[in-house]
């Protein structure tokens, strides 16, 4: 709909240009504008019919090799109204290629808690992932939220990055960070591990950098490493089910982060981890510019690079009055290149 080629060159460019070992193609459902759930479909920006949703279910079963490339299933539920129950853009991710679109403007899924109480109803394995939160058009709202369903955040992607006021790559064509941040919902005590994406519509997965038009400048799309040992559909979904993944800026940059042990989205519990010992290890692409941790919002450690590869370990004994607290790892290469690593919380 919104993008160049097909599922099948879509697809093939992932596999064996990109050389990613995963990939999602997820075309928009449909573009609403409008609260008034009766009269959505007159606001329509675009709609995906039963039978293009049935091509990309095809498209999947097709590419599907396990062992050697995994597409997911999923759609972006582009629900852009703007009354607060709508909250912005979510991408919907399936572990099954079997299950019907869900969009916007159909019965039960209206909005997002209409889509998650379906989807729980059914019992369909299912993500939905907020995407691009602090961009001020189809900004995203942290007011309404899934712990079971929405256990992950789109840190990045060719329209930038939505992490905090003031970062790196900021978004491009307007932002609105206060409240509208990954911080702002970490701080909240959600838990959420970090994806990035490429959301360029040129249909070049795994190494994109055009949106829209040659005339529209964007950072270059990103890229998430799950950490699994097997790659098929079922692993796959279940390491991004459990946040064990990291998140760069299109770089295959290495990452291990842990805290006391506790790998990078898990949790641990605070009173059986009073001094808390924070473990890294990074592997670049380029140079090392520096590296931080941050917890609660603040950067906490902080170390320069020296050449590709680093190495860190420091201990905190910081006693949150909140009663919980969360880590993690914020990678700068020299080139500019970034990594993100999902969040340790404990509580």
């Amino acid at each position: 709909q919104w993008g160049r080629g097909s599922g099948r060159s879509y697809y093939e460019f992932a596999s064996k240009v990109a050389s990613v070992d995963f990939c999602a193609l997820t075309d928009p459902d449909a573009g609403r504008y409008t609260n008034n759930n009766e009269t959505a479909y007159n606001s329509l920006s675009c709609y995906m019919s039963d039978k293009q949703w049935k091509e990309i279910q095809e498209v999947n079963k097709q590419f599907y090799q396990p062992g050697s490339f995994v597409p997911i299933l999923g759609y972006e539920y582009h629900n852009d109204a703007p009354a607060p129950e709508f909250g912005g853009d979510r991408n919907v991710y399936y572990e099954s290629y079997e299950e019907p679109i869900r969009r916007c403007v159909d019965e039960g899924s209206y909005c997002p808690r209409e889509l998650w109480q379906q989807l729980k109803d059914k019992k369909v394995r299912a993500l939905t992932i907020p995407h691009h939160t602090a961009k001020k058009v189809m900004l995203g709202s942290w007011e309404i939220h899934d712990e079971e369903i929405q256990r992950l955040v789109e840190i990045y992607s060719c329209w930038g990055n939505s992490e905090c006021e003031g970062c790196e790559r900021p978004i491009i064509g307007g932002s609105v960070y206060e409240k509208h941040s990954v911080q702002y919902a970490l701080n909240k005590g959600y838990r959420l591990g970090f994806v990035t994406g490429s959301d360029t519509h040129a249909g070049t997965p795994g190494y994109a950098h055009w949106v829209f038009s040659e005339s529209t400048e964007s950072y270059r799309g990103g890229l998430t490493c799950v950490m699994t040992d097997k790659l098929d559909k079922e692993s796959i979904f279940q390491a991004l089910w459990d946040r064990k993944v990291y998140a760069t800026t299109g770089e295959r940059i290495l990452v291990e982060f842990s805290v006391n042990g506790v790998a990078m989205g898990q949790e641990g519990k605070l009173d059986e981890n009073p001094v808390r010992t924070v473990k890294i290890r990074v592997v670049g692409t380029e140079d090392i510019d520096e590296i931080n941790v941050i917890s609660m919002g603040n950067v906490i450690y902080r170390k320069e690079g020296q050449g590709r590869e680093l190495e860190a370990v420091f201990t905190d004994e910081n006693h949150p009055k909140e009663g919980w607290l969360y880590y993690y790892l914020r990678v700068h290469q020299k080139d500019k290149a970034m990594a993100w690593s999902s969040p340790v919380w404990f509580s």
